[in-house]
C-alpha cells in the first residue's frame, strides 16, 4: 500500500471528536502505506525477476536475504493497521471499514508464518489467506466507491483495485500472466485511494461540527 493522500491544511475543530479520531487512523494509516512501501521497494531492490514477478510478495519470505526485511515491514504493517482501525473504532466508524483493516493486519501475519515453499499444506493454506484477504478488500472497495464514496475518485480507486486484482489472478500458477507482483501492488494502491480518500473526506466534513 502505498501513502497517496494526506490530510494536509485540514483545521480539526477542538470540538469535534469524530473528525480527530479519523485524523489520527488517517496518521497511522498512512504510515503503513509508507511502511509497506518502503518495505517491497527495500526487497525489489535486493531482488527483483521473473521470479518475484511470478510469485509476488510471498517469493521475499521464503528468500533469506529478503525474509528479514518482510517480516519488519509487515509486523510494522500490521501494528500501525490495528492503531488506525482503534483510532476511528471508538466514533462509529463502518463496520466494514474496521474489518477491512484488521483482516489485512491479521493476513500480513499469517501469511508471513505460512511459507508456501514448505509443503502442499502451507502453500494451501498460504493461498486461502491470501484469497481471503484480497476478497474482503475487494468487496469493501467496491462498497466504499459506490455506496459510501459514489465520487469520480472513488470509481479510479475502486477500478484500479480491481485491474490489478485482475493481473493478479491471472498470473496465478499455470495462467497466462507472470506479473503476480505488479498485480498485487496495483491491488493495494488502489484500496489504498479508496480508504484515504474515506478518512480524508470523512475529517474534511465534520471538522467543522462542534462537539
Amino acid at each position: 500500500m502505498l501513502g497517496i493522500f494526506h490530510a494536509q491544511g485540514s483545521q480539526t475543530a477542538e470540538g469535534s471528536p469524530l473528525a480527530s479520531s479519523y485524523e489520527h487512523g488517517l496518521h497511522f494509516l498512512v504510515g503503513a502505506e509508507l511502511a509497506m512501501a518502503v518495505t517491497l521497494a527495500a526487497c525489489m531492490a535486493i531482488s527483483y525477476g521473473t521470479a518475484a514477478s511470478t510469485y509476488g510478495v510471498s517469493y521475499y519470505g521464503v528468500h533469506f536475504d529478503t525474509l528479514w526485511i518482510i517480516a519488519v515491514g509487515f509486523l510494522a504493517t500490521s501494528y500501525l493497521l490495528f492503531r488506525s482501525a482503534a483510532a476511528i473504532d471508538r466514533d462509529g466508524a463502518p463496520a466494514m471499514v474496521l474489518l477491512s483493516l484488521k483482516v489485512l493486519a491479521i493476513g500480513l501475519v499469517a501469511l508471513l508464518v505460512t511459507p508456501y515453499t514448505v509443503d502442499t499444506f502451507f502453500n494451501w493454506t498460504h493461498m486461502i489467506i491470501g484469497t481471503t484477504v484480497f476478497g474482503v478488500q475487494m468487496a469493501v472497495g467496491a462498497v466504499l466507491a459506490f455506496k459510501v464514496l459514489g465520487d469520480r475518485l472513488g470509481w479510479i480507486g475502486v477500478a484500479i483495485q480491481f485491474a490489478g486484482g485482475v493481473i493478479a489472478a491471472l498470473s496465478l500458477p499455470d495462467h497466462m500472466l507472470n506479473y503476480m507482483l505488479q498485480g498485487e501492488i496495483v491491488f493495494q494502491v488502489g484500496f489504498a485511494i479508496l480508504l484515504n480518500h474515506l478518512f480524508v473526506s470523512t475529517i474534511r466534513r465534520h471538522a467543522a461540527e462542534p462537539g
